[in-house]
């Protein structure tokens, strides 16, 4: 026993030494993993970027990769996820060992110690795009830890802990608005501290047209996060973003008390609708619900984007409410005359019962068929890829 017990001691020192080593090691490969990741997506270039460059990196990440239905050059959407070391080993694959994930999971004093050795929770995934050949949409997100070990009940609560997220993605359409657009209408930063269930982001949204340069300030992530000791804050997630969000807010509140998405151009309105046709006004009535408002039964001669639901030649009523929710540029709802013809740019939605009107009309989304709007209109359309796909959403199956 003399012998033994001093041996004993020892392998266990040297077991404890290791795993004191092992876990900020690993946890500093998952990060250069998460780096070269990282890298890869920026390296692509919307618009630009052919299938090949595509599959290169559907071949080096085909461990963490995967995609839903088909995945070929005329179209397919790939994922890459990556997770913390200890997720990837066990958490991660429940499946593959359930009796360790369980029992881990009710060992709260591991998941503390697992932290104070240098342990993070993360999780990065990343998203490609492929259309007709060629790379229309990319995207990135970090999901971080945001404190150190705490009083956890379960793995579950440990997940859920506050957490800090940095997410940059393309989009062919915005579904915010703000004065914001007014300097730059290719791209938007946004950040929001009330996520579900307990997290804050910073978010970067920009479509396939936005320069390059733009594109990779807006995806600079800091993925020292995963690493460090001290939890990171907000702002230290897309630095460059952060530092140019606080540096607009102030102006775009100034701003804010005269924006009117009136005063965006036509081709941005038309973009940012999920819907643009051109109708023909056959008749006006007014409705009562909710307030008065004017109600135009108006047939469809064109169909620009989307509206799958309306047939040609078919007719729909319109909402078009009275100021100040005026929903026409320049003009009243009395000026949609029967035989006049008009864009109507709207979400198709009901808030007045199953009979109400179908067509809700978007902010300044009722304009004169003239020759130079219908070419700003389609312009504006054409950008948006997703649309022309009859996808349903430009943000869909995005992080």
């Amino acid at each position: 026993m003399r012998r033994l017990i001093p041996r004993v001691l020892v392998v266990l020192g040297a077991a404890i030494v290791l795993l004191c080593l092992s876990i900020p090691i690993q946890q500093r490969v998952a990060r250069s993993r998460a780096e070269r990741l990282l890298f890869d997506i920026r390296s692509l270039e919307l618009r630009k970027s052919t299938w090949d460059d595509a599959q290169r990196l559907f071949k080096r990440w085909g461990a963490w990769g995967r995609y839903e239905g088909t995945c070929t050059a005329a179209d397919c959407r790939y994922q890459i996820e990556l997770d913390d070391p200890l997720q990837e080993a066990i958490i991660g694959n429940p499946k593959r060992h359930p009796k360790i994930a369980n029992w881990l999971w009710r060992r709260n004093w591991l998941w503390k110690f697992y932290i104070f050795l240098g342990g993070r929770w993360f999780r990065i995934t990343a998203h490609i795009s492929v259309v007709q050949g060629t790379v229309w949409g990319k995207a990135y997100r970090a999901d971080v830890t945001a404190r150190k070990a705490g009083p956890y009940t379960s793995f579950v609560k440990y997940v859920y802990e506050p957490r800090v997220i940095g997410r940059s993605a393309s989009v062919t359409r915005f579904l915010i608005n703000g004065p914001q657009f007014l300097d730059h209408p290719e791209y938007a930063i946004t950040a929001a501290a009330n996520c579900k269930p307990n997290c804050v982001v910073v978010d970067t949204s920009f479509t396939p047209y936005a320069s390059p340069a733009d594109i990779d300030r807006l995806m600079d992530f800091n993925l020292d996060c995963l690493t460090r000791y001290q939890p990171c804050r907000k702002s230290e997630i897309l630095p460059a973003a952060w530092q140019q969000y606080v540096a607009e807010t102030q102006r775009w509140k100034e701003r804010s008390q005269q924006f009117s998405r009136c005063g965006y151009p036509l081709r941005l309105r038309a973009r940012d609708a999920e819907n643009a046709v051109v109708a023909l006004v056959k008749a006006n009535r007014m409705e009562k619900d909710y307030g008065a408002y004017q109600v135009s039964r108006m047939q469809l001669t064109e169909r620009i984007k989307a509206a799958r639901f309306w047939e040609e030649n078919t007719e729909q009523d319109v909402r078009v409410p009275d100021p100040p929710f005026l929903r026409m540029s320049r003009n009243l709802p009395a000026d949609a005359l029967p035989g006049r013809r008009f864009i109507l740019l709207f979400k198709r939605r009901k808030y007045a019962g199953p009979d109400g009107p179908s067509v809700w009309l978007d902010d300044c989304g009722c304009v004169p068929a003239t020759d130079e709007n219908l070419a700003d209109v389609r312009a504006g359309a054409d950008r948006d890829f997703d649309a022309k796909l009859e996808r349903s959403t430009a943000n869909s199956n995005w992080p």
